[in-house]
């Protein structure tokens, strides 16, 4: 039997633990055990939970299993200069135990010192007409945790309903952009919106940024 071994690299930042996942697949319902290797080539203990912590995974349905190596702070502030780390995994079967282990899998993370910043993406258009506004939160390692829109006057907006629609947006890169739909019967003066992200891993909750809809009407 046979099974494969494959990582993708990973943006990470030195703020709050980050994850690396050693993805397997092939396999026929029993987990293999799967071994990591730090920068210095290292491996990693399990007893080391100051800086690591290691979750074998389970398999699913399709034969696929993730491991999961969380680097915690402590370890991630030793990397004051590196633009980017590389771990290694390595597999072994649990099935047949007398089978060897395989090769090392580079499993890479691109460190980013970048700060959160939030840009407004504002619009003016034609009055009675459905418009979409935006945010877009740059300086992500992790999808945002929470998205809101407010009006002007904070009173929060529930998505499909009284004519507005949002979207919260997925990660893309280092970024993620949250839209809000409003619906042309609703847009028929200028208003002020609010979008609320709320990440973790930036130590923010519901950080607000005022996003302007503009109208303009067009006669003959």
């Amino acid at each position: 039997k046979v099974f494969t071994v494959t990582s993708s690299p990973e943006f990470i930042i030195t703020s709050v633990d980050q994850t690396l996942t050693c993805n397997i697949g092939g396999l026929d319902g029993t987990p293999a055990t799967v071994t990591w290797k730090d920068p210095d080539n290292t491996e990693v203990s399990e007893s080391d939970t100051t800086n690591y912590g290691i979750d074998q995974g389970t398999v699913d349905a399709s034969g696929a299993q993730a491991a999961v190596l969380t680097i915690k702070t402590s370890k991630l502030a030793t990397f004051t200069s590196s633009s980017s780390v590389t771990y290694k995994c390595s597999v072994k079967s649990s099935l047949y135990t007398n089978s060897p282990i395989s090769a090392d899998v580079d499993v890479v993370a691109n460190i980013q010192y970048a700060t959160l910043a939030v840009t407004a993406v504002n619009k003016e258009q034609l009055t009675g007409t459905d418009a979409t506004i935006s945010c877009t939160v740059a300086g992500l390692t992790k999808v945002l945790d929470r998205v809101k829109w407010t009006k002007s006057d904070n009173t929060s907006i529930t998505s499909d309903q009284g004519g507005y629609t949002i979207v919260d947006g997925t990660l893309s890169g280092d970024s993620q952009t949250t839209t809000l739909t409003v619906a042309g019967a609703q847009n028929n003066i200028d208003t002020t919106y609010n979008c609320l992200i709320t990440s973790t891993e930036h130590s923010q909750t519901d950080k607000s940024t005022a996003v302007s809809l503009k109208v303009f009407t067009v006669t003959s």
